[in-house]
């Protein structure tokens, strides 16, 4: 996540979204070991992300599990 953008009023992009550039860069998770080796955001585009995605899967997908998450309803 994007500290700076975590505040009132600023958006976010969500995970697999289109910048509006003319590279047409895509918002894409990576893993550690590609933050270690060096990745621009010029390195991931709608023309190659569909590839990585069948290459590597999708790293967000972990994220979505239900399973071992905290329940918030009792604290709100």
């Amino acid at each position: 996540m994007d500290y700076n953008q975590n505040a009132w009023n600023r958006t976010l992009a969500s995970v697999y979204s289109v910048r509006p550039k003319p590279e047409a860069t895509v918002s894409t998770p990576v893993t550690w070991k590609e933050v270690e080796r060096g990745v621009e955001i010029e390195d991931f585009t709608m023309m190659n992300v569909p590839r990585r995605l069948k290459k590597v899967g999708d790293l967000w997908e972990p994220l979505l599990d239900t399973k071992a998450r905290v329940r918030l309803e009792p604290f709100l």
